[in-house]
């Protein structure tokens, strides 16, 4: 503790600075920020109790005797905050003047300690050692102590502690009435106030040090010791620590589809069901613009201030985003940020033209293309919206990165950045490393990126300044390696969600396919291990597109896959699975719970394993004399297997207590009977995407040659109900689908165009949407112990796969047409097969073999 103290108040590169050392706030705020332990109502009394030793107390505070401890200070500074902490401390048990009852009553001693001319010493010693060691070039701040009047003994820690007792009477009577977040107001009040009333010489130094800073430019001053008490005072619950996961507006802008929304409030909506329970404090809701605007104007009263001032912004009709690290676009009421993106209602869209172009975002709502600050509040003023002027102030923190339990997960593709006023300077400092190094990157206005080593693990601190004089701001960072074990995975309700069925399937325990097993020597890469940790790490409530996909965006990079097709991997690796709301258009990703699945005297490991899992995989199998083998097709992107072959299934179940259970064979009818049959209807919809046959993807406009077959998607403009996809042609009746995997395939079906290529082992995808379903795809991932996935070509493009053999493409045709499947060559088989499906002849019957075998 006193090494912690004495860095904290006394060193010139700890959070105040240079700035002399003329105040001392021991409020549990500093304090638990200088031990670096939480903030708790209990924190002050864990300190108190450290000095319980009552010879020890009179040896320090009667005699200036102490015994020094540690090595970065004097060695006896600690005594100093407790004989700061006696003249803070309230109680209503003694008077508050009697500073040496008080001391006897908080230390809980048995009588008082009359002589405590040794704190006067100490403090006079104090100014000397720092003077000194200044001197010697050691960074350590000046001591300036106030005059102690006629209080010879206690004069020192009465005047410079911050706030006194009756600093924060006097501040009350003031202050009450005025607005906690107007700086201005506040300093034009106690400049006329400073000299009208005896402040005590710490208040005096901490309120002159604030304006000193705040005249100069500085906005780095949330945390600044009198900032926070205006707050305590005058808001209490703004001068609470902001929580981890704080309120937010989020929009997810991807090219062809609506924008989507994410609302994140502090406050849990059990009533109702469009809100899910991320954790027990916090509740989200994920849709499009319409439905989102309109949750939040139904529960604006019940959520806060957050929905309250959210929903007087929506009714204003001009809201400002700021881009977060990863792409993603946050409601913000700061205009400092370097771009800006402007959501603008209808009734402003003409005047808004003449500054900048904007796109149709719902039916109401437009969103500007990418602007700077300066034209945003061009904007806002030729539309009668108040700009209001930078006074509001800042304290840095961390975005974007994913945590696990807490903690952040330290891998270089995942971290945060800080978020800080454009020019700040960074100094990052390790406290405790265990692996990699940690350092400033590069910055890009208001956001600077952190760059490191693969891996990292352990405890860094960056301090924030605005200038050279300037006390910095810090920042703790704190990194594990690799993602913390989930003790348990959220499931969802089923009430107001439902599974993202692609087939009408049933499912059989036991018989399946003859399973290919062959030997497999693959390996993990460093980009899919990165990717499955990260998933894995945030993942433990589900995750929303919204926050997944960027996340997937930032893991492959500016020249990696496509986000969806990482997402699509997951899904096909049985590592993820989807859920849709029932009620309006959103869909959140579920990690799958742990499984062994027994084939063929073999154990795969399937559902979300992350690497300590997999670490605990090989140790068992090992232990008990078998192998593990990794299949991954020798693909980087590639989500491999894990395959524990010549092993006793009970015996490694029972070792890593994850429960075995037998192959589950997925049986479809055939195509058109094979999909999800419902009451679908287009009542309210409209049409907003047109399949593109050249291109293999929905646009929004028609082709004007689209072909005879025609592939729709219908959606609800407010975002109430999930997507309908229409298949329609002249010579047939419509068909309606819920999901969009199975219209792509019926319409390319009906077309009798190839949706994908067999080369070799491999089957390819030849569009980018057109995948195979969950039915077929679990079969092949059973068969060959090996998931689809991305492969990369020579030529760097990178391609999606499915591993098949000649039964595969037997089965799928059967299913799901044989026109669909382009073969290597058009020789014999791929017509003859053709033909005899022509002719309804069922070519494929599994040949089965029971999972019980060890």
């Amino acid at each position: 503790m006193e090494d912690a103290l004495a860095y904290y108040y006394l060193r010139s590169d700890g959070p105040f600075g240079s700035e002399p050392l003329r105040y001392v706030d021991t409020g549990p705020h500093h304090l638990s920020a200088a031990l670096g332990v939480e903030n708790g109502s209990e924190l002050t009394q864990r300190i108190i109790a450290t000095f319980s030793n009552r010879a020890e107390v009179i040896r320090a505070f009667s005699w200036a005797l102490p015994r020094a401890i540690g090595s970065e200070g004097p060695g006896w500074f600690r005594y100093l905050i407790l004989s700061c902490m006696i003249a803070s401390i309230s109680t209503d048990l003694v008077d508050e003047g009697d500073y040496r009852e008080r001391l006897r009553l908080i230390l809980r001693f048995d009588s008082i300690i009359l002589d405590l001319r040794g704190i006067a010493t100490l403090w006079q010693r104090l100014a000397s050692w720092c003077e000194s060691a200044r001197s010697e070039g050691r960074p350590f701040r000046k001591v300036v102590l106030p005059d102690p009047g006629r209080m010879t003994h206690i004069g020192y820690p009465l005047r410079i502690s911050f706030p006194s007792r009756r600093d924060r009477e006097r501040f009350e009577n003031l202050a009450a009435p005025l607005p906690a977040n107007d700086p201005p107001e506040i300093i034009s009040l106690f400049r006329r106030q400073l000299d009208r009333h005896p402040w005590s010489e710490g208040f005096r130094a901490a309120f002159l040090e604030f304006e000193r800073r705040y005249r100069r430019g500085d906005r780095l001053l949330r945390d600044h010791a009198f900032w926070r008490f205006v707050q305590e005072v005058c808001d209490p619950g703004r001068s609470q620590p902001i929580a981890e996961d704080s309120p937010y507006l989020r929009l997810l802008i991807e090219m062809d589809e609506e924008i989507q929304v994410e609302v994140s409030t502090c406050t849990i909506q059990n009533s109702d069901p469009r809100w899910h329970s991320k954790d027990d404090h916090t509740s989200q809701f994920t849709g499009l613009l319409e439905e989102a605007w309109t949750i939040v104007r139904e529960t604006r009263s019940d959520n806060g201030p957050f929905l309250t001032r959210l929903a007087t912004e929506l009714d204003r009709g001009f809201l400002a985003f700021k881009e977060d690290t990863w792409g993603q676009w946050s409601w913000s009421s700061d205009i400092d940020a370097g771009i800006l993106r402007v959501l603008i209602h209808s009734r402003w869209k003409a005047h808004s033209d003449h500054h900048c172009a904007s796109v149709r975002v719902s039916p109401e709502w437009w969103m500007s293309v990418p602007i700077g600050a300066g034209l945003y509040e061009a904007l806002a003023r030729s539309l009668g919206q108040v700009v209001a002027v930078e006074t509001h102030l800042k304290r840095p923190s961390l975005e974007g990165g994913v945590r696990t339990s807490g903690i952040y997960l330290g891998r270089e593709c995942v971290l945060p950045s800080i978020r800080a006023p454009a020019g700040c300077n960074v100094i990052i400092d390790p406290q405790r490393v265990e692996l990699g190094e940690l350092n400033v990157g590069g910055s890009n206005a208001d956001l600077i990126s952190l760059s490191a080593t693969p891996r990292l693990s352990g405890a860094w601190r960056a301090s924030i300044s605005e200038s050279d004089a300037s006390a910095p701001s810090e920042l703790r960072l704190n990194f594990v390696d690799r993602a913390i074990v989930h003790p348990v995975l959220t499931r969802p309700s089923n009430t107001s969600w439902q599974y993202d069925n692609e087939t009408a399937s049933t499912q059989e325990l036991g018989p399946r396919p003859e399973t290919v097993m062959p030997t497999f020597n693959g390996f993990v890469s460093d980009v899919v291990s990165d990717l499955l940790e990260a998933v894995y790490a945030g993942g433990s409530s589900g995750w929303s597109e919204i926050g997944l996909l960027p996340l997937l965006t930032k893991i492959a990079g500016p020249n990696g896959p496509r986000n969806w097709d990482l997402l699509r991997s997951l899904r096909d690796a049985g590592w993820l699975e989807a859920w849709v709301a029932k009620a309006w258009r959103a869909r959140r990703w579920y990690l799958k719970p742990l499984r062994l699945v027994q084939i063929s005297g073999s154990v795969m490991l399937v559902g979300s394993w992350n690497e300590t899992h997999r670490e605990r995989f090989f140790s068992a199998v090992a232990d008990l004399g078998g192998k593990v083998e990794i299949n991954n097709r020798g693909g980087r992107w590639i989500i491999p297997t894990l395959v524990a072959k010549h092993i006793d299934a009970l015996k490694l179940s029972s070792a890593l207590e994850i429960e075995i259970i037998k192959p589950q064979l997925d049986e479809v009818a055939r195509a058109p009977g094979c999909w999800t049959s419902g009451n679908f209807n287009l009542a309210r919809r409209k049409v907003v995407g047109y399949w593109s046959w050249s291109e293999g993807r929905f646009k929004s406009q028609q082709e004007k040659a689209g072909g005879e077959i025609r592939l729709e998607r219908w959606a609800r403009p407010r975002g109430d109900a999930a997507d309908l996809f229409r298949v329609s042609s002249g010579r047939s009746r419509e068909v309606i689908f819920n999901n969009r995997v199975a219209a792509i395939l019926e319409a390319y079906r009906q077309n009798g165009r190839p949706l994908f290529q067999r080369r070799g082992d491999l089957l390819i995808a030849l569009t980018v949407e057109g995948k195979l379903p969950d039915a077929a795809v679990s079969r092949i991932r059973l068969r060959h112990s090996s998931p689809p996935g991305l492969i990369e070509e020579p030529s760097g493009e990178v391609l999606y796969s499915y591993p098949v053999d000649s039964e595969d493409i037997r089965w799928l045709s059967d299913k799901f047409g044989a026109a669909i499947f382009a073969g290597d060559r058009a020789d014999g088989e791929s017509q003859q097969v053709s033909r005899r499906l022509s002719r309804g002849e069922k070519l494929f019957r599994a040949r089965l073999s029971l999972g019980g075998e060890h």
